[in-house]
């Protein structure tokens, strides 16, 4: 029985150590695969950047961080038409006002962004920034591509690992 159970642990030791190993190699690719990425435009999914937590907060966050990737990267906001009556009727030259230096275009009434999100994002070097995962849209480019970006955000900070971002905003309201 003695024997066994120390077999039996050693498979355990095994075990972890091949997990921790699966769990390098990922870190590695991923490490490897920001390192290697070309990312010369961005397409933003302004609308899915309004709110923290289901709750929405307006262009608090998102104004700040376009200003911050806007040296870097051409950026293009796009917006679900139900951002105007959200932000109290804003206009479309007053929230263009907001982002100075880049493309914002808030797409017609009744209709979704996510389209006009995807159409934007052509070629290899534009990545979109959404939380969307666009899984109706599995043939367009970006989708296909893995060029779609994730953020996150948390007690008033933007996180956007992909891009190694670690951005506060509160302040900035």
């Amino acid at each position: 029985a003695d024997a066994k159970s120390q077999i039996a642990k050693g498979d355990r030791r095994i075990a972890a150590i091949q997990r921790d190993v699966r769990k390098a190699e990922q870190r590695v690719a991923r490490v490897v695969a920001r390192g290697t990425r070309d990312i010369q435009a961005l397409v933003i999914d302004g609308s899915n950047l309004c709110y923290q937590d289901g709750t929405f907060i307006g262009t608090a966050a998102l104004r700040p961080l376009c200003l911050h990737l806007q040296g870097e990267y051409v950026m293009t906001v796009i917006f679900d038409a139900s951002i105007r009556p959200l932000l109290g009727g804003l206009s479309e030259s007053s929230l263009r006002a907001r982002f100075p230096d880049m493309k914002v275009h808030v797409v017609a009434s009744r209709t979704q962004a996510d389209e006009t999100i995807l159409a934007a994002a052509q070629g290899p070097g534009v990545y979109v920034l959404s939380n969307d995962r666009f899984s109706e849209y599995r043939d367009k480019s970006a989708v296909r591509d893995n060029r779609l970006i994730r953020h996150e955000i948390l007690d008033e900070q933007i996180l956007i690992h992909f891009l190694e971002i670690s951005l506060p905003w509160g302040q900035t309201r």
